[in-house]
C-alpha cells in the first residue's frame, strides 16, 4: 500500500490487518510510515502495527494498539486519544479531551509537553509501567485520573505538578 502522498484525511483512517484484537501476530520491527499526512478529521484506528507519522498534528479520535506509535508533531487530540503497546511517542501533545492508556509501555516519556486532559485520564493494565515520570508537565484533568492494575507502578512522582482534578481521582 503507497500512502505516501496522502496528507489528508477528512473521515477516518483505519489500519487493521489483523480484525480481532487477539489475532494479532506479534509485531516485529515492521512500521508502516505515512510521511505527509498532517489530519485526520474523526478517527485513526489501528490494530497490530507499528506507525509512524511523522508530520501528523491534529486528530478528532485515536484508537491505536501497536508496539509503538511515533507522531513528534502531534499537538493535539480534540476527542479520545487511546493507546496500547509498548513506545509512545507524542512529545508535542499538550492537550487532549480524554487519553487512555495501557499495554506493555515501560515509560510516559513520550507525553513529556501535555499538561492539561479536559475530562478523563486512565493509565491502566500496563505490565512494564514502573513510574509517571513522563507526565511531569501536567498540572490539570477535567474529570476523572484514574490509574489501576499497573503491576510494576512504583510511585506517583511524576505527578507532583498535578494541581486540578475536576470530579474523581481513583488509584
Amino acid at each position: 500500500i503507497e500512502l505516501s502522498s496522502l496528507e489528508h484525511v477528512e473521515g477516518e483512517l483505519k489500519i487493521l490487518p489483523c480484525f480481532i484484537r487477539n489475532s494479532c501476530p506479534p509485531i516485529d520491527g515492521n512500521i508502516i510510515e505515512i510521511p505527509r499526512l498532517v489530519s485526520i478529521g474523526s478517527l485513526l484506528q489501528t490494530r497490530g502495527v507499528n506507525l509512524s507519522l511523522p508530520m501528523f498534528k491534529t486528530v478528532g479520535d485515536a484508537s491505536i494498539s501497536a508496539n509503538s506509535f511515533s507522531a513528534p508533531e502531534l499537538a493535539t487530540s480534540f476527542g479520545a486519544f487511546g493507546f496500547f503497546g509498548r513506545e509512545l511517542n507524542v512529545p508535542k501533545l499538550s492537550s487532549a479531551r480524554s487519553i487512555g492508556i495501557g499495554g506493555d509501555l515501560s515509560n510516559l516519556d513520550g507525553l513529556v509537553n501535555l499538561t492539561n486532559v479536559v475530562d478523563k485520564l486512565s493509565i491502566r493494565g500496563t505490565t512494564n509501567l514502573t513510574n509517571l515520570d513522563g507526565l511531569a508537565n501536567l498540572t490539570s484533568v477535567g474529570g476523572i485520573l484514574r490509574i489501576y492494575n499497573n503491576v510494576a507502578l512504583t510511585n506517583l512522582d511524576g505527578l507532583a505538578n498535578l494541581m486540578s482534578v475536576g470530579a474523581m481521582v481513583l488509584i
